[in-house]
Order: C-alpha cells, then sequence, then structure tokens
C-alpha cells in the first residue's frame, strides 16, 4: 500500500520525522475512520430493520423527537466575567 501526500504536507512530515511515528498515526487514524464507518454501517442496518418491521419514521414523530432531545440537552454553563471598574 502506499500512501500520498501533497508535497508540502509530504516535506513538513519529512522535516519532522525524528519527532513522528508516521507508520502509527496513520495506523491510528484509519483504525479510527474504520471503527466510524462501522458505526455508521450498523447504524444503517438498524434503521433499515426498524423500517422494515415498523415503516418510516414520520415527520411528527422526528418533530417530536428532536424537541424532546433539545429539552434533554445540558449546555455548559458559560463564565461570568468580572467586570472591570475604572
Amino acid at each position: 500500500m502506499q500512501v500520498y501526500l501533497p508535497d508540502e504536507l509530504y516535506e513538513k512530515v519529512k522535516s519532522q520525522t525524528a519527532r513522528l511515528n508516521v507508520s502509527g498515526i496513520l495506523q491510528d487514524a484509519l483504525a479510527q475512520r474504520l471503527d466510524q464507518l462501522e458505526r455508521q454501517d450498523a447504524l444503517a442496518a438498524a434503521v433499515d430493520s426498524y423500517t422494515a418491521e415498523f415503516g418510516v419514521f414520520s415527520d411528527e414523530e422526528l418533530n417530536r423527537q428532536a424537541e424532546a432531545d433539545r429539552k434533554q440537552t445540558v449546555r455548559p454553563q458559560t463564565k461570568k466575567r468580572a467586570s472591570s471598574v475604572a
């Protein structure tokens, strides 16, 4: 297997080879991407199985779930900035 790198990226990588484990980085990136693809495939299969048994989700069902998701979303609190007194 060969990997193509644009010239500029190749030169940057080449200049850092003593500090980079390029093979390890590529392996980790590929493993992560393959895991992501497998999860997407599993989700698609689950949705296909559900829709085969129960039919497609209606707009009403999707909207109701989206609203429930919005209500359950926890948003981080923003820190109040100290006001400067002149």
